[in-house]
């Protein structure tokens, strides 16, 4: 399949996974071998790269506990497979982890410090700047792609978005880190959705996006280094790029009677 080809020719693949929607695999009651044989497609096309897969869980927004060993993974369920084997690595950011068969972590846990999921230290950053590619096995490319927020936070025209601070305690290797998450979040109130028809349609038209349909199956591919690069450039034209345009509105008259971006205390 030419999709895994063009994930081969990369040091890593980032992949959003929805076995459901994957390729066909042989049936087995099972649930464990099932996922098992997905993953082995995915080892045996792409056998030479780097695999992370989102690890997220965010049962800690409101527990305030974040244990890195122990939370399951609340996205994929080869992801939480894949954890459970025990043979991949789970970084350290609360809410926003992977797990990866490299050794590769994202933050340090240093008591009190303050993480940002989309920052320079986060797995997002380390892809965009280190040949990797983005895949969607089965999974769907609204609302899964999660690197549109590092998008979003490095471009410097985050508007519609505010920050909110939650203290987590991060359990790792039977010790407890004090830190506090810095997570950007979508207005209280204002339900808006991103536009990801044109978005996937763009993708396809500027950036190669490689779709492969065939009965219930779905697999897209794309190069982050080049995603990552055209989102930039059209958040500077239009730093309300992403949102659908029945919102467009509602939220330039608000940004414009405030006359600033978002804060929380516009909202809460």
């Amino acid at each position: 399949m030419e999709i895994f080809k063009e994930a081969s020719k990369h040091n890593n693949v980032f992949i959003h996974t929805d076995v459901l929607y994957g390729l066909k695999v042989p049936f087995s009651k099972r649930r464990s071998e099932t996922l098992e044989h997905h993953f082995q497609i995915l080892q045996n096309n792409m056998p030479d790269v780097n695999f992370f897969l989102p690890a997220y869980n965010y049962s800690c927004l409101k527990t305030g506990v974040y244990d890195v060993q122990n939370d399951p993974i609340e996205v994929g369920a080869l992801n939480e497979y894949l954890r459970n084997k025990n043979s991949f690595n789970r970084s350290n950011c609360p809410v926003f982890s992977h797990i990866s068969n490299t050794s590769f972590n994202d933050y340090n846990l240093d008591e009190g410090k303050t993480i940002d999921p989309f920052d320079d230290k986060s797995i997002f950053h380390f892809l965009f700047h280190n040949n990797s590619y983005l895949m969607h096995y089965g999974s769907n490319f609204y609302h899964r792609s999660t690197i549109i927020h590092y998008v979003e936070r490095i471009s410097d025209k985050l508007l519609y978005r505010y920050d909110k601070f939650f203290p987590i305690k991060v359990k790792k290797d039977n010790k407890n880190h004090n830190i506090i998450l810095k997570y950007h979040v979508r207005p209280k109130g204002l339900a808006f959705e991103y536009d990801f028809p044109k978005i996937e349609e763009d993708l396809k038209k500027f950036c190669n996006l490689k779709i492969f349909n065939e009965h219930r199956t779905r697999i897209l591919g794309i190069d982050i280094t080049m995603l990552v690069k055209f989102w930039l450039e059209k958040l500077s034209d239009d730093p309300l790029y992403f949102i659908e345009n029945k919102w467009k509105k509602t939220i330039s008259d608000k940004l414009s009677d405030i006359g600033r971006k978002f804060e929380i205390e516009d909202f809460e």
